[in-house]
C-alpha cells in the first residue's frame, strides 16, 4: 500500500458559527473565543493547507499520462491484477448514475483481493453524513418533507436525513392549520426549520423609552415580545422580530412589532410619542446696521437654513425698521415655545451719523469788516440753520450752505449751527463760531478783555497796541495765606513771542505795576526767609527736582494744576478777575524739568501753562545760572530786550526793591532755581525761600 504522501495536520476545525459582535483577534482567547477563533490559528491552518497540497503535488509526480489522441491513459500502464478497468466518460446520463444500492470496487488490504461494496455501505463506511433538515414543530403536528420524488414523515419536532441535495418543501400541520417552507439544499449540512404554527404575537413589557424625538431611533431595549402558539404554549421570540418604523416622524403613535413564524407574519404594536424637534431660538436681528449707501441684509442669530426658510424684506439701502418671515422647513421642527407657524422677524438700518464741517471756527467783525461767512459741509440733505446768542452783537442768515454773519455792535457772540436729520442721517451736534465785533481802541486800557483776545485770536495786535501798553486788573482773594486787595496793571511783554514754539494769536502780558506805573511783585509775609509752610515759596523743601513742571510754585502757587475756569482755591489765579480767566490762553514754555543739578539738552522739556515765572533768559537775554539748553527753546521779551527796568518793588511798600522768582532751575545745584535780584541782575536761591510773584499769562 502506498505511503499517504500528507505529512501536515489537517484537523479541520475552523469555526463556522460567528455571530454579529464577536471580534478578531490574534489569538481568539482575547475576546473571549476559543483559539480557532484567532487569525494565527487560522494562517496556520491555511499554511499548513498549502503544504498539504504541495505535498500532493509532489507525491503524485508521476501520475499516469492521456494519450494525446484518444485522451485515455494507455493500455498496460496498471498492472493486469487490477481486474476491468472503465475509461473515463464525459458525462454519466442521471439513469447510469450511482444509487445508494449500486456498487463499486475496491481492493481488501487484509484479503489482498479485488472486491465491491454499495454505495450506502460505503457512506457508512466512510462516516458520511446526509444533509439533514431539522424541523422545530408543536406536539402532534404532522410533517412532510419532499423534494417531489421522495418524500419523509413525521410528527412533532423531527429531523429528516436527506438521501440527496436539491429544493426540499417542509410542510406541518396542525388541527386545521397548515404551513411550509422551502429549503435549498446543497451540501452535507443540518437545516434548522421553526414550523410552529402560532397563533399571534404580543407584547408583555414595553421598551424603556417609548417618547421619542424626530430623527429618534426606535429602541427596543428593555421590551419582550411573547408569541402564542396552536397548543396554548407560549415563547419569548428575539432573533425574528423586527420593528417599523425604525427612525421616528413626527405624527408616529405606534411602532409596529412584527414576526414570521411557521412562515406566517404576526404584528404587535407598542405605543409611542414623538415629538418634534424644537429649533434653538426665533431669529433676530445681530447686531447694527447703518446706512452706507449700499445695500445691506441684516445678520441673523438663531437663523439655521437647514431649518428654516426666510421670505419678506431681506435687503434694503434706506435706514428704516423692516420685517421678514421665518418658516419652519417641515413638521419635525417647532419654535421654543412650540409654535409652528411662520414668526415675523423686525430688522432694521439705522441713520449715519450726521457731522458736517464749518471752515471756520471764529469769525473778527471789525469796522473794516462788517460781515463774513461761513461754509458748511453736510452729508445727506438735512436743513441747515443758525442763530446767533446775541442779535444785537451780531445777526445771521442762510442761503444754502452759507451762513452769513452781519456785525451789529461791538461785542461777543456765539453762533449756533444746526443740521437737521434726514431719511439716512441723524442729526450731528451742533456746533459753534465765536463772533468778536469791536471797534477797537488803541488805548489798551479802554478794551475790554473779550476785545483784547479778539484783537489776539486775529493775531493783529501790534497794529492796535504797543508792546508795554497796559490794562487795569482788580487782584482779589487770598493766595496761600496772603490776603491781596489791589487794582494793578497788566503790561504787554510781547505780540506772538517765540510763536513757532510756544503757539500762535497770543498776546504776552506780565503783571504787574502800580496804577502809577511803577514796576511790583507781590510778597507774603514770609518774603525773604526760608520755610516749609505754604506761601510765595518755588517748592516747601529744598530741591529743584523734577525742576519747573512739578514745582509746588508752579501747579500750587500759580495754579496751574488748575485752568482759568476753574482755578485752584488760594491760588494766584483764583484771584484773578473772572474775564481776564475767561479769555487766558494756555501757552507752551520750554523749562528743565529735570533739575537735580542737571545742564542736559533732553532735560529741557515743555509744559503747558495758563500762569508762569519768566525763565532767566526771558528776562535777561542771556544765560547766566540756568541750563545752558534752556535758550534754545525761548526768546527775550521783546518788553525787557528795548531795555525796560527789571527791578520790581514790593506791591504795598514800592520804596522796596525785591527778589522776584524766575521759573529756570540753577544748573549748578540740586536745591535752587533762578531770581532777578533787586538790582536786576540774575541771581539764584534756595527753592523754599519766598520771594516775589510777577508772573505772565496770555490772551
Amino acid at each position: 500500500m502506498a505511503t499517504r504522501p500528507v505529512k501536515q495536520n489537517l484537523p479541520a476545525d475552523l469555526p463556522e458559527n460567528w455571530t454579529d459582535s464577536q471580534y478578531v483577534s490574534p489569538g481568539g482567547t482575547e475576546v473571549g473565543l476559543t483559539p480557532q477563533h484567532g487569525y494565527n490559528y487560522l494562517n496556520r491552518q491555511v499554511n499548513a493547507a498549502q503544504k498539504a497540497a504541495q505535498e500532493i503535488d509532489a507525491a503524485f509526480e508521476n501520475l499516469a499520462p492521456l494519450d494525446p489522441e484518444t485522451k485515455k491513459i494507455p493500455k498496460g500502464y496498471f498492472p493486469e491484477d487490477l481486474g476491468e478497468y472503465q475509461p473515463k466518460t464525459e458525462s454519466l446520463p442521471v439513469s447510469q448514475s450511482l444509487g445508494m444500492n449500486d456498487t463499486v470496487p475496491f481492493y481488501s488490504t487484509s484479503d489482498q483481493q479485488s472486491k465491491s461494496i454499495t454505495i450506502a455501505k460505503l457512506k457508512s463506511a466512510l462516516g458520511v453524513q446526509s444533509p439533514t433538515i431539522s424541523v422545530i414543530a408543536l406536539a402532534g403536528t404532522s410533517l412532510t418533507c419532499s423534494d417531489g420524488t421522495t418524500t419523509l414523515t413525521g410528527t412533532g419536532s423531527q429531523e429528516f436525513s436527506l438521501p440527496n441535495t436539491g429544493t426540499w418543501t417542509v410542510t406541518a400541520t396542525y388541527g386545521v392549520k397548515t404551513v411550509s417552507q422551502v429549503v435549498e439544499v446543497t451540501g452535507a449540512l443540518k437545516y434548522t426549520v421553526d414550523l410552529r404554527i402560532a397563533t399571534k404575537i404580543e407584547v408583555t413589557s414595553n421598551p424603556t423609552k417609548t417618547a421619542y424625538t424626530v430623527g429618534d431611533q426606535f429602541d427596543p431595549a428593555g421590551m419582550v415580545v411573547k408569541a402564542t402558539f396552536a397548543d396554548g404554549s407560549t415563547a419569548v421570540i428575539t432573533d425574528q422580530v423586527d420593528y417599523r418604523p425604525k427612525t421616528m416622524t413626527y405624527g408616529t403613535t405606534s411602532v409596529v412589532v412584527s414576526a414570521t413564524i411557521g412562515g406566517q407574519a404576526y404584528t404587535a404594536s407598542v405605543a409611542v410619542t414623538v415629538s418634534r424637534i424644537k429649533v434653538s431660538a426665533v431669529p433676530t436681528q445681530s447686531g447694527t446696521l447703518t446706512y452706507n449707501g449700499a445695500s445691506q441684509s441684516p445678520t441673523l442669530s438663531g437663523y439655521d437654513a437647514t431649518k428654516m426658510t426666510l421670505s419678506g424684506t431681506q435687503s434694503a439701502t434706506n435706514a428704516g425698521s423692516y420685517t421678514m418671515q421665518a418658516s419652519l422647513k417641515d413638521d419635525k421642527y417647532e419654535w421654543p415655545d412650540g409654535t409652528t407657524t411662520a414668526k415675523t422677524v423686525n430688522w432694521s438700518i439705522g441713520k449715519k451719523a450726521g457731522s458736517f464741517t464749518k471752515d471756520k471756527t471764529s469769525i473778527q467783525i471789525t469796522t473794516s469788516k462788517k460781515s463774513d461767512t461761513i461754509t458748511i459741509t453736510r452729508e445727506g440733505t438735512g436743513a441747515i440753520s443758525a442763530s446767533s446768542n446775541d442779535n444785537q452783537v451780531a445777526t445771521t442768515s442762510v442761503s444754502g450752505n452759507v451762513i452769513t454773519v452781519t456785525g451789529v455792535k461791538s461785542g461777543n457772540c456765539v453762533i449756533t449751527i444746526n443740521v437737521a436729520a434726514d431719511t439716512n442721517h441723524t442729526a450731528p451736534a451742533s456746533q459753534t463760531v465765536n463772533v468778536s465785533v469791536s471797534l477797537i481802541s488803541n488805548t489798551l486800557n479802554e478794551n475790554s478783555w473779550a476785545d483784547i483776545k479778539s484783537v489776539s485770536d486775529a493775531g493783529t495786535g501790534a497794529t492796535y497796541w504797543n508792546v508795554g501798553d497796559y490794562k487795569n486788573i482788580q487782584i482779589s482773594g487770598t493766595v496761600q495765606g496772603m490776603s491781596l486787595n489791589s487794582t494793578v496793571r497788566a503790561f504787554i511783554l510781547g505780540f506772538n513771542h517765540n510763536s513757532a514754539k510756544e503757539g500762535s494769536n497770543r498776546i504776552h502780558f506780565q503783571i504787574g505795576k502800580t496804577t502809577s506805573g511803577t514796576d511790583i511783585a507781590f510778597c507774603d509775609s514770609n518774603y525773604n526767609s526760608t520755610g516749609s509752610s505754604n506761601g510765595f515759596r518755588m517748592n516747601l523743601s529744598n530741591t529743584n527736582s523734577g525742576g519747573w513742571n512739578e514745582s509746588y510754585g508752579r501747579k500750587t502757587l500759580l495754579g496751574n494744576s488748575g485752568t482759568p475756569t476753574s482755578p485752584p482755591t488760594n491760588s494766584f489765579m483764583a484771584a484773578l478777575p473772572a474775564d481776564l480767566r475767561a479769555v487766558m490762553k494756555p501757552v507752551t514754555k520750554y523749562t528743565d524739568n529735570t533739575g537735580n543739578a542737571s545742564n542736559t539738552s533732553g532735560a529741557v522739556t515743555p509744559t503747558t501753562d495758563y500762569l508762569f515765572f519768566l525763565a532767566e533768559f526771558e528776562v535777561q537775554g542771556v544765560r547766566s545760572y540756568a541750563n545752558q539748553y534752556e535758550y534754545n527753546y525761548q526768546a527775550q521779551y521783546d518788553y525787557y530786550k528795548a531795555g525796560n527796568s527789571k527791578i520790581k518793588y514790593r506791591h504795598d511798600a514800592t520804596g522796596t526793591a525785591v527778589y522776584h522768582w524766575c521759573r529756570s532751575a540753577n544748573y549748578g545745584s540740586s536745591n535752587a532755581f533762578c531770581r532777578v535780584y533787586t538790582g536786576g541782575v540774575a541771581s539764584y536761591t534756595n527753592a523754599r525761600d519766598s520771594f516775589g510773584l510777577a508772573p505772565g499769562f496770555c490772551v
